[in-house]
């Protein structure tokens, strides 16, 4: 016996159905209501459009059904989205997005990471731009302002993984995508054991003026620790990993740390980075 749900991203799920099966096969039908749409356009004071977060909040507390009751696999479990939240979405370089919503009532924030400021511009003292979504669609046109100099710096991730290393399901796009919607200047990819090369990724999506990208990739032997190397060649006629460092050693023994050191400084590495040296998986000598 079972009770069954029929749900699609961006449409609330159906009333549970009653099914008990036995030998025979048994059938279910559901109707799913049509989605909401959120249009959000982003320009930056004084400037153009520009990529950036948006956050869409359940107006009365906790959704009626929690993101992660809805997620079949993803990271989340390591950082679950709050049970307030009912969209994490992003805008690309056109400054324009479009987001599908169950129909309710929410509120709405737009941001750009700590240099910019946040629509509405009376956050916090009002958490967002109440959106109903009840009976129509809805648009949140929002202009940040940048409140921090930041001239003579970059901002930039040093550890990132996505599609190509085994721990992420995040496409090339997506997390090139989230780099710019957050503010990052510099990307620099470190997937595990995989050569990875942003730039083609970001240039056609738009998102030079925003976001520059670093080849490399996090050296992942279980005995030795964790070690990024950058920048290195992107091999493109290997399609296995790009052209990554072979720590393993081929048919021969495991390459102690100087001998990936050494090897990675050989393929051009010019930073050598030891992740996570206080935790599990850390360098060692």
């Amino acid at each position: 016996s079972y009770q069954v749900s029929a749900w699609k991203h961006g449409r609330a799920p159906t009333a549970k159905q009653s099914l008990t099966l036995s030998t025979s096969p048994a059938t279910l039908a559901f109707t799913l209501e049509p989605p909401r749409k959120l249009n959000v356009t982003v320009r930056e004071a004084n400037g153009g459009p520009m990529p950036a977060k948006v956050t869409v909040f359940c107006a009365n507390g906790p959704c009626a059904v929690p993101h992660k009751q809805l997620v079949l696999y993803t990271d989340t479990p390591k950082d679950e989205q709050p049970d307030d939240v009912a969209l994490i979405g992003w805008v690309g370089a056109s400054g324009a997005a479009e987001f599908s919503l169950p129909a309710g009532q929410y509120v709405v924030l737009v941001s750009r990471g700590p240099e910019y400021s946040i629509h509405p511009n009376t956050f916090p003292t009002v958490p967002g731009q109440a959106v109903d979504l009840r009976t129509a669609d809805g648009t949140v046109d929002a202009v940040l302002a940048r409140v921090i100099d930041t001239t003579g710096w970059v901002s930039a991730d040093l550890h990132t993984h996505a599609v190509n290393s085994p721990d992420s399901i995040v496409d090339n796009q997506l997390r090139a995508l989230t780099f710019a919607g957050d503010g990052l200047d510099v990307l620099v990819a470190t997937d595990h054991d995989a050569v990875t090369d942003y730039a083609p990724v970001i240039a056609q999506t738009g998102l030079s003026p925003f976001l520059s990208s670093v080849v490399g990739e996090e050296v992942s032997p279980m005995e030795w620790g964790h070690y990024n190397l950058f920048p290195l060649p992107f091999d493109a006629a290997n399609k296995v990993n790009g052209g990554a460092l072979d720590w393993a050693g081929g048919e021969g023994a495991t390459l102690s740390v100087a001998e990936i050191f050494a090897a990675g400084r050989a393929m051009g590495a010019r930073t050598i980075q030891i992740n996570h040296a206080r935790g599990s998986l850390g360098g060692v000598p």
